[in-house]
């Protein structure tokens, strides 16, 4: 079942970010780990009018995967771009479809928002990238672009 997230999924998305990004963390890494991710949760969960959050759930109703959108004003482009900026799914049920069935609610909500464009980034040693996951679903690699990433230390 694909549904919006709500604050009592916090605890289901965190697990599932530490399942992802923690494997080899001290508990005190994977503390401050969820203790930010449940931050940024919140943060996106407060301002519904620039962030979306969608959830998969399981028969009893824990978090299987999510899905994190953003909303993005691009003047220099025609339209409004959807920034999917989080695709993840518990190791326990990948492969059952819900990444894709995530996909189609992100682009559902955007066509009802009147957006032109999805766009994402996607590790190149990602094994979703590996089996070409986001290009099945009709992504494009932006080949003619680069990513630049500068890490900002709060000075």
């Amino acid at each position: 079942m694909i549904e919006k997230a709500t604050a009592d999924d916090v605890t289901g998305i965190v697990n599932i970010i530490v399942e992802y990004r923690g494997e080899g963390s001290s508990n005190e890494e994977q503390a401050a780990m969820s203790a930010s991710a449940a931050q940024q949760f919140h943060a996106c969960l407060s301002d519904r009018g620039n962030h979306g959050i969608y959830v998969a759930r399981g028969a009893n109703g824990d978090v299987l995967a999510y899905l994190i959108l953003h909303w993005i004003p691009f003047p220099a482009l025609p339209g409004l771009e959807v920034y999917i900026s989080d695709l993840l799914v518990a190791s326990k049920a990948r492969g059952q479809g819900l990444g894709h069935e995530l996909i189609l609610a992100a682009e559902e909500e955007a066509q009802s928002r009147g957006a032109k464009r999805l766009m994402l980034n996607n590790r190149k040693g990602a094994e979703s990238y590996d089996r070409q996951f986001y290009a099945k679903k009709g992504f494009a690699e932006r080949i003619a672009f680069a990513n630049f990433v500068k890490v900002l230390d709060g000075k």
